[in-house]
C-alpha cells in the first residue's frame, strides 16, 4: 500500500490523528498547524482511524494507543497484516508506556516509527514529529 503524500493546495501534507480524548486530539493538531505544514484530520476509535488509513494517503499517522474500535498496537497489526506494508510513519501515543510493549513492539517488528508517552509537552512532540518525517 505505497502510496505518495497528498499534498493540499498550499503544499502541506495530510495527517491522521485517531484519539477519543477531544482534548488530546485536538492539542495534537494544534501542535501540527504549529509546525505550519499539516492538514490534520481527527476520528475519535481505531475502526474509523483503520477505514481513513486504507481508503486515503496520509504523510503521517498519530495513533493512540487506548481508544475504542481497536486499539493502536491492533491497527499497526491489521495494517501489517495486508499484502503490502504501507510506508506513512505511524506515531504511537500512550499514557501508559513500558518495557513491556516496547519489547512487543520490536518482538513483533511491528511498524512504529516512535511511541510517545502522555503527558507530553509541545515541545517533546514536534521534536519527535520532525524526526519521524525527517522535517519535511
Amino acid at each position: 500500500m505505497t502510496r505518495d503524500p497528498a499534498p493540499r493546495s498550499d503544499g502541506r501534507k495530510r495527517v491522521l490523528i485517531a484519539d477519543d480524548s477531544n482534548t488530546v486530539a485536538t492539542y495534537i493538531k494544534s501542535s501540527m498547524e504549529l509546525l505550519g505544514f499539516y492538514d490534520a484530520e481527527i476520528v475519535a476509535n481505531g475502526t474509523d482511524a483503520l477505514n481513513l488509513i486504507i481508503s486515503k494517503p496520509y504523510r503521517l499517522i498519530i495513533l493512540d494507543h487506548d481508544m475504542p474500535g481497536m486499539k493502536g498496537l491492533d491497527i499497526i497489526r491489521t495494517l501489517s497484516n495486508l499484502r503490502t506494508r504501507l510506508s506513512t510513519p505511524i506515531m504511537l501515543v500512550t499514557g501508559s508506556v513500558n518495557n513491556g510493549m516496547i519489547e512487543q513492539i520490536r518482538r513483533e517488528r511491528l511498524a512504529v516509527a516512535a511511541v510517545i508517552a502522555k503527558p507530553f509537552t509541545l515541545e517533546t512532540f514536534q521534536q519527535r514529529v520532525l524526526a519521524v518525517t525527517k522535517g519535511k
